[in-house]
């Protein structure tokens, strides 16, 4: 089949393009009908059957958000049937998940898209990681415009995600899913909330989409309008059991559907002005307030029941079961095109991350601007107090204060490190679970580019605040002879980041994080107080370095007349000392800190105690990852599936109700 091909400026001047005479769309896509067949989900769904055919819009309607929900992440691949539990074709031929997300964009209800981001790099994102390698930059970048332009997005292309309206979230989601070049695309509850005029605007969109060759599935909420409801060309009516009511035409101003139900009998006509889409729920008992008292429920159920059987023995249903047998809807039609994972390199997997998670925390608010304003006030706070004792370190008290000062800013530092990730891990949580779905990238390159990311704000952050802080108080000589000192700051805040990843992975709140955050740094402070040495803890090991660089590290230089000074306060006898820890009488700084604090006191300590702080880090990274994959594990479903479901069978007019048990097979990206 010969596919026509467009380019950008052209098929961008409108979407609206008749099918050509080849059969394929303005953006080289065969049309293709989507049907599926005894669809079982938990109790939300229950043998539901139907189709779409190409260049058509077709609603989903019912009470149930989590009915319809699995039902679209059905269709869209994004969660997987076991044998017993139906099937879904493309073009008569069954797929697997694998191959429905190669076929179909999904959009869901709520926001899994990168906040931090514009709308243009969110289109390029997918753009650059959903689509073959084969294709060109120059490709990808001409339909990145192409679609931008065809949903009105250019002129406010390069405007954060976070300032959009919820009409221009859904054009932003329609772009990132069809700038991938699927052939059907479903959406959840697209219109719910929108005003007249923004409604009028997603459905012209829509209707253009149809138009030019597109399968257009998407569920909508019960208030919905009868501008919203007329706009779809067929209808699948579900129960609050998840059962079909009604799957049909709809027909103009929703006339088949109206004719349908009011000849149901006890079925009060239309009233006027009244939402056709709430009336269809409420003459089936399915509208949300159905079931307040048992009374109502189980009158409500009878009521369902009578019209999904009512459906069964219609003409509707038979002409439905006709044309589902024919070729192209459950029969195989044709030649299905075998697709292969869309091999992007894992340069560019890795390239592409990396700038997104540097834009991520640049632009994020509680990252650049609150984190850089309190380092700032925490640098002139401790210099200050350094700079005030700077002649007394050579006195019990002032040693004491100084390891002091050195243990209070060194943890506030990596207090505002772990605060500072929170806000962004939590976002990033949803994007991650939908672009593993889709297949955007594999999951280790999202972990190796968040890694070097934290590296690198990690090392910069604290040599920048370590050059300052210990240029006014006169160490700056001794510390950075030593590149030990700024690794071990280093790789404590990257303990800290981690951290901050793992909980905010885990409570998947930010509050919650911060809370856990501050219960945890304060724990340090209490058990630090009673005792120095606290093995568990990396803070430990960061401060037995500190100090022993700074207070332990005894130097002399030969003055010219050949006489032997002190450079460092380490070389120095320990001033106004308690007698009880004096020994004979003389005692220097060096030897009191690797006393009383158990500072490293040679190389050798230094390195083990850098050495335990990587270890550390390494640990937290890889509980990082197993946390988020375990908290967004995408599970397919190839053969029976580790749970029970509700298998319907119907026999010469007998229903026969059994039990299932299913297991799964998963998959890890």
């Amino acid at each position: 089949m010969e596919l026509r091909h467009m380019s950008g400026a052209s098929a961008a001047a409108s979407v609206a393009v008749s099918l050509s005479a080849s059969g394929t769309t303005h953006h080289g896509h065969a049309p293709l009908t989507l049907a599926f067949e005894h669809i079982l989900h938990s109790t939300v769904l229950r043998s539901v059957t139907g189709y779409a055919v190409s260049g058509s819009m077709t609603a989903i309607l019912g009470s149930s958000r989590d009915g319809k929900a699995a039902l679209l992440r059905i269709l869209a691949g994004h969660e997987g049937l076991a044998e017993e539990c139906g099937h879904v074709y493309l073009n008569g031929h069954k797929v697997t998940a694998v191959e429905l997300r190669r076929y179909v964009g999904y959009c869901a209800y709520q926001h899994i898209h990168w906040e931090a981001a514009t709308i243009r790099e969110v289109v390029t994102f997918n753009a650059f990681l959903r689509v073959s390698a084969e294709i060109s930059e120059s490709e990808r970048l001409a339909s990145v415009a192409e679609w931008l332009q065809t949903l009105e997005l250019t002129e406010i292309a390069d405007a954060s995600v976070q300032s959009c309206s919820q009409e221009q979230m859904v054009r932003v989601k329609i772009a990132a899913e069809l700038v991938a070049g699927p052939h059907v695309l479903v959406l959840d509850e697209p219109l719910r909330g929108l005003d007249e005029q923004a409604l009028k605007r997603i459905v012209l969109i829509l209707r253009k989409l149809v138009k030019s060759g597109y399968t257009v599935i998407s569920t909508l909420s019960e208030s919905s309008s009868l501008e919203a409801l007329r706009s779809f060309d067929r209808l699948v009516l579900l129960t609050r059991s998840g059962e079909v009511a009604f799957n049909g035409e709809l027909g103009a101003d929703c006339r088949h559907l109206v004719k349908y139900l009011q000849a149901a009998p006890g079925v009060k006509k239309l009233p006027s002005g009244k939402a056709p889409a709430l009336w269809a729920l409420e003459c089936i008992g399915a509208n949300a307030t159905a079931a307040h008292t048992s009374a109502s429920g189980k009158a409500a159920d009878e009521k369902e029941a009578k019209f999904v059987k009512m459906f069964s023995e219609s003409e509707l249903k038979r002409v439905l079961v006709t044309h589902m047998d024919q070729h192209g809807v459950l029969k195989p039609a044709g030649k299905f095109p075998v697709t292969h994972y869309r091999v992007v390199s894992y340069r560019m997997q890795l390239t592409l991350l990396i700038k997104r998670f540097v834009f991520s925390y640049w632009r994020t608010f509680l990252y650049s601007r609150v984190r850089n304003v309190n380092v700032f006030m925490l640098f002139v706070l401790f210099a200050w107090i350094f700079f005030k004792q700077e002649e007394e370190y050579d006195t019990y008290e002032g040693v004491n204060g100084g390891v002091q000062t050195l243990f209070f800013s060194s943890l506030l530092l990596g207090f505002l490190s772990f605060v500072s990730v929170l806000y962004s891990s939590t976002q990033e949580m949803v994007c991650f679970g939908r672009d593993v779905a889709v297949q955007a990238y594999q999951s280790h390159w999202y972990f190796v580019a968040q890694t070097v990311v934290d590296v690198l704000i990690s090392f910069v952050a604290s040599f920048v605040f370590l050059f300052v802080f210990f240029r006014i108080t006169g160490f700056l000589v001794f510390v950075f002879d030593s590149w030990s000192y700024w690794l071990s700051l280093a790789f404590y805040l990257l303990i800290q980041m981690s951290a901050g990843h793992l909980v905010a992975y885990w409570t998947k709140r930010v509050d919650y994080a911060a809370f856990i955050g501050v219960a945890w740094n304060l724990l340090v402070v209490v058990l630090s107080s009673i005792m120095w040495s606290i093995e568990y803890f990396p803070y430990r090991y960061l401060l037995a370095n500190l100090v022993g660089l700074l207070f332990g590290d005894c130097r002399r230089v030969v003055e010219e007349d050949g006489v032997e000074r002190d450079v460092v306060v380490a070389c120095k006898q320990l001033r106004f000392a308690p007698a009880a820890i004096t020994r004979n009488g003389e005692l220097t700084v060096r030897s009191y800190v690797e006393q009383e604090f158990r500072s490293a006191g040679s190389e050798e300590a230094v390195a083990w105690n850098l050495y335990i702080l990587i270890g550390f880090f390494v640990l937290f990274r890889f509980i990082v990852v197993f946390v988020m994959r375990r908290q967004h594990r995408v599970t397919y479903y190839h053969s029976s599936a580790s749970s029970s479901t509700t298998v319907m069978t119907h026999t010469g007019g007998v229903t026969t109700v059994r039990k299932v048990t299913s297991t799964t097979t998963v998959i890890k990206n």
